[in-house]
């Protein structure tokens, strides 16, 4: 079965990156400009060598590069330049040249399956936060909401375990409802909550 993969011309830094060549099957970090709850993230993608032996720096040649989480690759298209990294030093840059995309891996794939591993990185580190922490997290992300009168309501796309992390499995009320929050709560209840993060 075909998988996502990349064709580029791999360039490496002749300073500041390498001090040898690269070889085949090559496994490098590269930077997607992703996000993890707001934090930068780097990706893992191996580079096989395309009819060269090996690049070295301050020289370039083709590559492929295979990702190791395709998920996170959805949004990379042709005349991408995708800076390569080991650790934090930026050691060369892939400019794509081609994409192969297998039939099951469509953007909307990607993304479900990104949002459903932001969904589960979001509860386990809410549930380390005290409970007015973990409420606040939850009504920025739609998990809950808040009626007129105070009332908390949790989204359907929290089942009974992720309730019970967060400290939601039973019934929470806010006090001091103001006619100023009176007057934000429906946009949020309408535009906001209850967007099943885990929903394709």
């Amino acid at each position: 079965m075909s998988r996502l993969s990349f064709k580029v011309r791999l360039r490496l830094l002749l300073t500041g990156g390498r001090k040898g060549p690269i070889f085949n099957d090559y496994r490098p970090s590269w930077d997607l400009k992703n996000t993890w709850l707001g934090d930068p993230i780097l990706n893992d993608g191996r580079v096989l060598l395309d009819d060269v032996a090996e690049i070295a720096p301050g020289t370039e040649g083709p590559a492929i590069i295979e990702p190791l989480a395709e998920e996170f690759w959805g949004a990379i298209d042709l005349g991408a330049v995708l800076p390569m990294q080991e650790g934090s030093r930026i050691v060369g840059y892939a400019t794509v040249v081609e994409v192969t995309r297998p039939e099951h891996f469509t953007r909307e794939t990607a993304a479900f399956v990104d949002q459903a591993h932001q969904f589960c990185d979001f509860i386990e580190r809410a549930s380390t936060l005290p409970l007015r922490a973990r409420l606040d997290a939850a009504f920025d992300r739609g998990f809950i909401t808040v009626q007129d009168d105070g009332a908390i309501v949790v989204s359907d796309a929290l089942d009974r375990g992720a309730r019970a992390l967060l400290g939601l499995h039973e019934p929470l009320r806010v006090r001091g409802i103001t006619d100023a929050h009176r007057g934000y709560l429906p946009w949020h209840r309408q535009h906001v909550f209850n967007r099943n993060p885990t929903a394709p």
